[in-house]
């Protein structure tokens, strides 16, 4: 990040708030492997809402009126997610969201 100000840098950041990790409700991930050309925000809640029905070979669903065969897969042990939200407001990206109030880019002490 050479050349950016510290500003810029402060906008990009991701805060993570440890005790929010602890309470997060599971979620359900839908893989779809192709690729949507295009580059503009789809609100993708409103518009893609699986409806998974047993089919002769497996799971099958629908998207843009073809028919999908899938299969549900366990998520490997140790592996984890993140979902990640944008915080509205020029005060949310100044917050201090760690419990001990160090930014994330200030060192750990002992490191």
């Amino acid at each position: 990040m050479d050349g950016c100000d510290e500003e810029s840098v402060e906008k990009e950041r991701v805060h993570l708030r440890p005790g929010s990790l602890c309470d997060a409700a599971p979620g359900t991930l839908h893989l779809l492997p192709c690729e949507v050309p295009g580059s503009q925000p789809a609100p993708v809640g409103r518009f893609f809402t699986p409806a998974i029905r047993p089919g002769p070979d497996g799971l099958q669903v629908s998207f843009r009126g073809r028919s999908l065969r899938g299969e549900e897969v366990a998520v490997p042990p140790g592996l984890a997610g993140f979902v990640i939200e944008m915080e509205a407001g020029a005060e949310a990206a100044r917050r201090r969201d760690f419990e001990d109030g160090r930014p994330i880019h200030a060192p750990v002490p002992g490191d």
